[in-house]
């Protein structure tokens, strides 16, 4: 409406006063403990499946959309100082930032692992379409035993509809870049430096992170103090 509006094929702004409700979806992501197991999985004899979990791992541990991992390249990943760099062109629609990522540990293993010496512009993962890693990643994710219940809340209409599902079901590459964030905040990071990793431009989407780990928080205290 406000499309046609503008280019004069209508005069009518009463749109403008319309207003929908939106009711914050569940944030899906997974504990320290979880992704751990999900590092730890032997998937030797299953090449597809390790490298699958792989990349999940590696947005796990550095916060990138599954885009940004499929346009990796082996030169975009420096030594410097003895310390790995990803420098990223940070894609989303027609826009793209650049910015620097410091690699942990574990993911300059995952990045030892696929490096190849016969050309730094090759992609580094080689990485399948999200739609069949997202597949994948369910059954990798049943095989760590990520199975807590998880309840969705949703609305139709005024109706509430509630659907409990084992949480591996619910599990997609998107959950990579959701776990980075939660665990970081968990970890100290501000989420000032955090949104600078991740590219969130919108302050209102890391404050849902927020809630969710003041709510650990609670639990922390409780389990620690109420034991005593």
């Amino acid at each position: 409406m406000k499309w046609a509006m503008e280019r004069d094929y209508h005069n009518n702004a009463d749109f403008m006063s319309f207003k929908t409700k939106r009711d914050d979806s569940e944030i899906i992501y997974l504990t320290a403990n979880e992704l751990m197991r999900i590092y730890n999985l032997d998937l030797a004899s299953n090449k597809k499946m390790d490298k699958v979990r792989d990349i999940f791992c590696f947005q796990a541990f550095t916060g990138q959309r599954y885009s940004d991992i499929v346009n990796l390249r082996q030169r975009d990943i420096f030594e410097i100082d003895g310390h790995f760099e990803w420098h990223v062109y940070q894609i989303k629609g027609n826009k793209s930032k650049k910015i620097t990522i410091p690699l942990s540990d574990k993911a300059v293993q995952i990045f030892y692992k696929y490096k190849s010496e016969l050309s730094s512009s090759q992609s580094l993962f080689d990485a399948p379409c999200n739609n069949w890693a997202n597949i994948v990643l369910k059954d990798i994710c049943e095989m760590a035993e990520i199975n807590e219940p998880i309840t969705i809340v949703q609305y139709n209409g005024k109706n509430r509809v509630e659907t409990t599902k084992a949480k591996h079901q619910l599990i997609g590459t998107h959950c990579a870049r959701r776990t980075f964030v939660t665990l970081s905040l968990e970890k100290g990071m501000r989420p000032e430096v955090i949104q600078q990793v991740t590219g969130h431009e919108d302050y209102k989407v890391m404050k849902r992170y927020i809630k969710i780990t003041e709510k650990v928080v609670k639990n922390e205290i409780r389990r620690a103090w109420d034991n005593q």
